[in-house]
């Protein structure tokens, strides 16, 4: 069910539908999301670490929009700023976490979710930041978002999580 909404909604195609699901189970509650390192976790653009005890279902406003001031004059995030939020927040937790968990897979998956936001909620290489704070900071479809005329494959993805990953480490 929720890879069909994903597919339907967003035009992501079934191979990112399933990498993005892949470790939830077919029945969930809301206390599941709440469970560290299932779907909440460490390094997050928008919910603080379970380390310090918030909610992990309370987006932390002032940290989602920590990359506003980062914007082009045209009100856009470019996938360098997107790569650039994703690097302070991986070491914003390592530096100051001392239960940060953000290895190898939980990079990988904080990469993937940066290449959906750009390709799947945005125009491929930017999103504007009226559409990124509605998704991240409101968690609502902004009103006039229209899903990409293409699908989002698989290949497509994992190669903009590799150049954001790449961007990242510039």
């Amino acid at each position: 069910m929720l890879t069909t909404a994903l597919e339907n909604v967003y035009n992501i195609g079934p191979g990112v539908a399933a990498i993005l699901v892949a470790n939830i189970p077919d029945t969930i509650n809301l206390d599941y999301l709440g469970i560290h390192n299932n779907i909440e976790h460490d390094a997050s653009l928008a919910h603080t670490d379970a380390y310090y005890g918030h909610d992990p279902m309370t987006v932390n406003s002032s940290l989602a929009l920590t990359a506003e001031p980062l914007k082009g004059s045209d009100g856009l995030f470019i996938f360098k700023i997107v790569a650039g939020s994703r690097k302070d927040r991986g070491k914003t937790c390592n530096a100051e976490n001392p239960q940060c968990s953000y290895g190898v897979k939980a990079q990988s998956l904080a990469f993937l979710e940066a290449s959906v936001l750009l390709m799947a909620l945005g125009t491929g290489d930017t999103i504007t930041v009226d559409h990124a704070r509605s998704f991240i900071v409101n968690e609502k479809i902004p009103d006039d978002y229209t899903r990409p005329k293409s699908t989002v494959g698989t290949v497509a993805l994992l190669a903009r999580a590799a150049v954001l990953k790449a961007e990242s480490l510039a």
